[in-house]
């Protein structure tokens, strides 16, 4: 006889656990599976987000529109990984010991990523049209275009700091390296992205200022040929007549022309001491001076003395500035010449000295060079990313420098690049001159090396600064260069002399700098309350020098340093920024 089970009995009780455990594994499995699958799907996600990203480094081509597009694709890629980990099993996966650091860092992250890609996607397509009726038309700007493309700066600035601000407090230590590397990669990206913000949020504000209501400004042609140390001699001028947006050409001449019989201003007593040129009266020497506040100012008083010129403001600008700017116009004629961006700069420091042997001509040709370009800009039909990338470009080498009368735009303007002026922080530079009276820094070539060499005792840091001249004058430059060119010099023909100004951080103090471990003769001097030293370097055709210097802060000078060098026709002239060594 065969008996039954009773559903309650040891039998009937082990088949329900045993179904109970395995629908219990079923279901563990299935999490596992769905975890392992929304973690691939987050990676591959992120790789996606971060491709996009990538593709905007390519700059040819770049368009609002594809900016637009580039962003949207972003924020859908980190928007679906953040919808991946923002799942339940994975704030439980991120308490857990040894994994739960990983997967915690990650998920704040791509959170922190995901809000500001939603953010800056909605501020997009306002920027894109503020854009599009900002660019140049009729000689002018939209100043309601600038106008709305600065409520936009303004409103997704808080969202880039407070995306950097919650990146910058992850703490990475101990994470995987699979994990760090893409964290890393975000936080830069983001790092970068703030300071253009920041950076376009100041220049779009002091650049409406600029235009506003009717103004003056003397736009200076800063000739690479003859250095000085905010970039080259300021050769010739040419006013800009601005009227609510719209930009005129008015009243051009040269710098020679602007010699005052007396100093138009007192100078600070550091400056008096160290240059004894002229620099308050005499428009070419005024940037002599490492500052270029205290230089525009001189030359808008000259201007008013001598040349019965008021303006607003100063703008200088390099030939290489000219050539970047070129990039975005497209090629000139002056004087029957087709001049480009590769042929500009060697047209206006060399060429132009054998094809017109007339200096007041040659001013003519800088001045025209410098109006055509600038009309071609203002003109319209230009791409004005295009436009807006090579200009950031020549200010970041600190070719493109703005001064303004106006203390609320100058306000705007000191903390930046674009304003020329001798670090005020902890800082150091060198800041190079011609001393020949002539046009040969066209054959200089310049490299120089900065870093922190550790600390003393007390604190203070320590700087070694390196700097390389090198002169590519062919050698018989005596016989081949035009005479206005050699100018004279304190040697043979074809030599130069350079002028380096070594400046320190405030409160410390400079060695005496070595050729090659000589001793070299220097002049002791201030620099707005900093040490300076000023070498006269000799160099002939084909010649090298190898400058060292060492530089010690104060005690207790800690933190990072900014480190200035002049730009020259082939050194593109940054702010570095040194580590701090303690």
């Amino acid at each position: 006889m065969t008996s039954r089970l009773r559903p309650g009995g040891p039998r009937g009780r082990r088949g329900v656990v045993r179904r109970a455990l395995l629908g219990g594994l079923a279901t563990v499995l299935l999490v596992v599976a769905w975890t392992a699958w929304t973690a691939w799907h987050a990676r591959h996600e992120l790789a996606q987000a971060r491709a996009e990203i990538a593709s905007l480094d390519d700059r040819d081509g770049l368009t609002p529109a594809r900016v637009d597009e580039v962003a949207q694709r972003v924020q859908q890629h980190l928007a679906s990984a953040d919808g991946d980990l923002g799942q339940p099993q994975w704030a439980l996966i991120a308490a857990l010991p040894v994994v739960g650091d990983d997967v915690g860092v990650l998920r704040d992250a791509v959170s922190a990523g995901s809000d500001l890609a939603t953010a800056a996607v909605d501020r997009l397509s306002i920027a894109r049209a503020a854009l599009d009726r900002l660019q140049v038309r009729g000689g002018g700007l939209d100043l309601d275009a600038l106008a709305r493309l600065q409520e936009v700066l303004a409103r997704v600035q808080p969202d880039v700091r407070a995306a950097a601000d919650r990146l910058d407090a992850l703490d990475t230590t101990g994470v995987s390296s699979r994990v760090a590397e893409p964290v890393e990669s975000l936080r830069t990206r983001v790092d970068e992205l703030q300071g253009s913000v920041d950076g376009g949020r100041t220049a779009v504000d002091v650049l409406a200022d600029l235009l506003a209501g009717r103004r003056s400004y003397a736009l200076v042609f800063q000739n690479s040929a003859e250095l000085r140390s905010t970039g080259g001699l300021p050769g010739a001028w040419t006013q800009l007549r601005v009227d609510d947006g719209r930009v005129r050409v008015g009243r051009q001449g040269a710098g020679q022309d602007v010699v005052a019989t007396a100093p138009v201003a007192p100078v600070d007593a550091s400056f008096e001491q160290a240059f004894t040129d002229g620099v308050a009266q005499d428009f070419r020497n005024t940037n002599l001076v490492p500052d270029y506040p205290t230089a525009a100012s001189l030359q808008r008083r000259l201007l008013a003395r001598v040349a019965r010129l008021d303006v607003d403001g100063v703008v200088a600008i390099d030939p290489v500035a000219v050539s970047l700017l070129m990039r975005a116009t497209g090629p000139i004629t002056v004087d029957g010449r087709r001049l480009d961006a590769d042929t500009v700069v060697p047209f206006l420091l060399s060429e132009v000295y054998a094809l017109y042997p007339d200096p007041d001509r040659q001013d003519e040709v800088f001045a025209e060079v410098v109006r055509v370009v600038f009309e071609k800009v203002t003109s319209g039909g230009l791409d004005p990313l295009q436009l807006m990338r090579q200009a950031r470009q020549a200010i970041d080498q600190r070719r493109l420098l703005v001064w303004s009368a106006d203390e609320r735009t100058q306000r705007l303007i000191a903390p930046t690049p674009v304003s020329g002026a001798l670090p005020r922080g902890q800082a150091v530079g060198v800041y190079l001159s011609d001393d020949t009276r002539a046009k040969m820094s066209y054959y200089l070539d310049v490299s120089t090396l900065a870093r922190t060499d550790g600390c003393t005792a007390a604190g203070a840091q320590r700087y070694d600064v390196t700097l390389t001249l090198r002169s590519t004058a062919p050698a018989d430059a005596a016989a081949t260069l035009p005479a206005y060119v050699l100018g004279t010099p304190y040697g043979p023909k074809g030599s130069q002399a350079v002028q380096v100004v070594l400046v320190g951080p405030r409160g410390g103090r400079i060695d005496t700098p070595t050729l090659l471990g000589r001793p070299l003769p220097f002049r002791r001097a201030r620099m707005l309350d900093r040490p300076a030293l000023i070498l006269g370097l000799p160099l002939g055709p084909g010649d090298a020098l190898l400058v060292d210097a060492t530089m010690t802060g104060p005690a207790g000078g800690r933190g990072p340093t900014d480190y200035a060098v002049t730009p020259t026709v082939r050194y593109a002239s940054t702010l570095h920024t040194l580590p701090p060594a303690c």
